[in-house]
């Protein structure tokens, strides 16, 4: 089964209104492709979302990227939304699906902004990231490339680590915005995993030891030291992200 007919079975599948025999197909193909179980995997994600009725902020940047795409709908003949999943191309339309219900929660006040404590932001900017298709601001796996870019953009100094971790690679940074002030998010790659380092100032120099979290289909690990918090946010399994947590803070 190729992907774009894979997307027009999504729904169905997560509905469990599939036939056997094309369950198995989708089942079959999402085990062998990194992409459409990812795909799977966001929507899973906003089901539970919606189902708990659990808020989860929306990025600055995912807000912009769906009003864009809302206004562009706007100048288009209306599609009934039992068709939207057909309608969008497969090259985006699970992206823009998400986005699309995560700012209508937004925009309906099912979601505020004012309400979400720090670990919402970061899940969020997490999520955010995988959504809009934007991992990096700075693309390279060289850390004396990514380190110095965040220079005169941030008031403090992200770290940015090779590791030497099996299968690991380190893919860039970007900036965020994370409890009311600037942030960076530096990305890491392991086995298709998404691994992002969330970094922002502290308003202490207190240190604090790991706390590690799931929510969700996502593991988190956060500390604070020097006088700034980490988080830790990946679907890597919780084993290689502690690991992986405990070299970065070294």
């Amino acid at each position: 089964m190729p992907c774009n007919q894979l997307s027009e079975k999504l729904e169905a599948y997560l509905d469990g209104e599939l036939t056997l025999s094309d369950e198995r197909l989708v089942e079959s193909h999402i085990e062998s492709c990194h992409r459409c179980s990812e795909t799977l995997s966001q929507y899973r994600l906003l089901q539970k979302v919606i189902q708990e009725n659990t808020s989860v902020a929306t990025p600055r940047r995912l807000k912009q990227s769906v009003k864009k795409q809302l206004k562009q709908l706007s100048d288009e003949t209306p599609v009934p939304a039992s068709t939207w999943l057909h309608w969008l191309s497969f090259s985006g339309g699970a992206s823009a699906l998400l986005a699309v219900t995560a700012w209508f929660m937004f925009s309906t006040s099912l979601v505020t902004t004012t309400q979400f404590d720090v670990e919402s932001q970061i899940l969020s900017a997490h999520v955010g990231s995988l959504m809009v298709d934007h991992l990096t601001d700075i693309e390279s796996t060289d850390k004396h490339t990514v380190k110095p870019w965040f220079n005169g953009r941030l008031n403090f100094s992200p770290p940015v680590h090779k590791l030497g971790i099996k299968e690991l690679s380190l893919l860039g940074g970007r900036l965020e915005y994370i409890n009311n002030q600037p942030a960076s998010s530096v990305v890491y790659k392991k086995r298709g995993h998404i691994i992002n380092v969330f970094v922002y100032r502290a308003n202490n120099d207190e240190v604090k030891e790991f706390k590690s979290l799931s929510r969700y289909s996502y593991n988190m690990v956060k500390w604070q030291k020097a006088g700034l918090h980490y988080w830790v946010v990946s679907d890597l399994n919780s084993k290689e992200l502690n690991e992986f947590s405990a070299l970065y803070a070294k």
